[in-house]
C-alpha cells in the first residue's frame, strides 16, 4: 500500500506494518483491517492505495528469465494476499496462472469503458 501527496511519498505499508522508511519499518501503520474501509480512506485521499508487484517466471520457458508485474487493482491485491496465505500454509510447490480478463463497465455518458484486469489463480503442485 502506498500513498503519495504533492510533497512526495508519504506512506508505505503492507496494510498492517510500515515497510519504509527504515526508521519506522515494522511499526503498526494504522490502516483499517477491512478492505472496504481502506478503499473509502483511499478514495478520500486519507489512506494509501494498493501497489502490488509480483515477480515470476514462465514454468515452461525458464530460460526467458524472471518478469515483474505491477498493479494498483484492489481485486488483484486481494488475490495476492490469499495466495501469500496459501504459500505460507503448504509445503508443496505453488504454481499460478497469470491472465488478463476483459472488464466492461457502462459509463455515465452511455459508452462502455473497457479495461484489462489481472488475475492470479493458484494451483498447488504436489510432488510425485
Amino acid at each position: 500500500m502506498k500513498k503519495w501527496s504533492k510533497n512526495g511519498f508519504t506512506h508505505h505499508c503492507d496494510g498492517q506494518q510500515f515497510l519504509s522508511p527504515h526508521r519506522i519499518k515494522g511499526d503498526p501503520c494504522g490502516c483499517p483491517e477491512s478492505i472496504k474501509e481502506r478503499k473509502e480512506r483511499a478514495r478520500g485521499r486519507l489512506g494509501p492505495q494498493p501497489s502490488t508487484e509480483i515477480s515470476f517466471q514462465i514454468d515452461s520457458a525458464p530460460d526467458l528469465g524472471h518478469f515483474r508485474m505491477r498493479s494498483i487493482s484492489w481485486k488483484f491485491t486481494e488475490s495476492v494476499a490469499s495466495i501469500r496465505s496459501l504459500m505460507n500454509s503448504t509445503r508443496d510447490n505453488l504454481a499460478c496462472d497469470l491472465s488478463l480478463a476483459v472488464v466492461e463497465l457502462p459509463s455515465a455518458t452511455g459508452r462502455t469503458a473497457t479495461y484489462r484486469q489481472p488475475l492470479l489463480l493458484p494451483e498447488v503442485v504436489t510432488a510425485a
